[in-house]
């Protein structure tokens, strides 16, 4: 799934932060919190770099990635190891709370820092961990965000203290049922509800806690996009939108032959191939079907890495023979595939000539779909 890869590379790039900050100590994660918090407290009077660092307060348990002892005093600097490449809100609110139980176990805390990874990082064949992340102090906005965060808690612990578990609102929920595990908080919805409504934001949080719970039920006076109104219409009429001459118009533009092509990539935030970034898409599949002339068979050609190599040079290889200057490379959303070539050619710059001849002949799937 998913969320698996993700927790795979962000435990890669985690590891890897400890390599920089090397000779520490990891409190084992298999243990209680009160174990954990004494492993911590011991490792703490040795001053040592600790991996994994564990407070137990009275009233709240905390984890921190790395912390770092000062070599000019007995405090310490919380260090918070990020896959991504910016800071987020989240983030300062997660270290308040790391850095709030720290003192609360009377631990002193000169600094807090997010260590992200560097967008415009090129691996050259050795990781540079120095070059690969970038340490962010974010002190001062925590100070900015420090009321919220104590009226925050505040608020949590009164949830805790609660006799009873408090009816659930969506107002301290997430903000739409799509992407929620629980749904508890969410009437039951059914085919066609707000939250389908395309680019539909604010608007649609404010129709559902208005009562309105599907897209037929939208007054006609809301303020809506051309593309919102047909929507909504088709839902109503329960029958597709079409617009017959547009896309006529649209493929009239093609001329054979036919190249339909595809590209999966892997984008990891740790580059396994010279010059590039982090995150940076590299395919590793192609799949291309060719129709010579109208009513001709479809002809298939593949590539699948075999994980030895760099896959760009064999993929450039493979489809400059067998894509002519001439015909109609179809993609959907074309941007993305004309990225992946003009990235694996500058590694690969004796396809460039290649490219040139055939770059014209992209048409994007999508565009008809965009515009109304």
């Amino acid at each position: 799934s998913n969320l698996h890869r993700m927790n795979i590379q962000n435990n890669s790039v985690l590891f890897s932060a400890r390599s920089l900050y090397s000779n520490g100590i990891e409190v084992p994660k298999n243990l209680n919190m009160f174990y954990s918090h004494t492993v911590t407290q011991k490792l703490i009077q040795e001053r040592k770099i600790i991996y994994n660092a564990c407070f137990l307060s009275t009233e709240f348990f905390s984890k921190t990635d790395i912390l770092i002892p000062s070599n000019e005093d007995d405090s310490w600097e919380i260090l918070e190891v990020k896959s991504s490449i910016n800071i987020k809100r989240d983030n300062i609110k997660d270290l308040l709370f790391q850095q709030h139980v720290a003192k609360l176990c009377g631990i002193k805390i000169n600094n807090c820092s997010i260590l992200n990874v560097n967008p415009e990082y090129v691996f050259s064949g050795s990781l540079d961990l120095k070059q690969f992340f970038i340490k962010t102090s974010v002190v001062e906005k925590m100070k900015f965000a420090q009321d919220e965060f104590l009226s925050q808690l505040e608020y949590f612990k009164s949830l805790i203290h609660k006799p009873e578990i408090p009816s659930i609102s969506p107002k301290y929920s997430c903000s739409s049922p799509k992407n929620c595990n629980l749904k508890t908080c969410w009437h039951e919805l059914g085919e066609g509800d707000i939250f389908n409504l395309r680019e539909g934001g604010e608007l649609v949080s404010k129709l559902y806690k208005s009562g309105i719970h599907y897209l037929k039920d939208i007054p006609d006076n809301t303020e809506l996009s051309s593309s919102q109104k047909i929507q909504i219409e088709a839902e109503i009429n329960q029958s597709p939108y079409m617009q017959e001459e547009k896309l006529k118009n649209f493929t009239e533009s093609f001329q054979y032959p036919f190249y339909f092509l595809d590209f999966e990539t892997v984008n990891p935030a740790l580059p396994l191939y010279i010059k590039t970034k982090p995150y940076q898409h590299i395919p590793f599949l192609y799949s291309l079907h060719i129709q010579e002339k109208q009513n001709s068979p479809l002809l298939h050609y593949s590539y699948i890495d075999s994980g030895l190599y760099d896959p760009r040079q064999k993929i450039l290889e493979e489809l400059s023979k067998l894509i002519k200057p001439t015909g109609t490379i179809i993609c959907y959303n074309d941007t993305f595939e004309k990225r992946c070539l003009r990235e694996s050619i500058q590694l690969f710059p004796e396809y460039s000539d290649w490219y040139s001849s055939i770059s014209e002949n992209f048409k994007d799937l999508s565009d008809p779909f965009k515009f109304f």
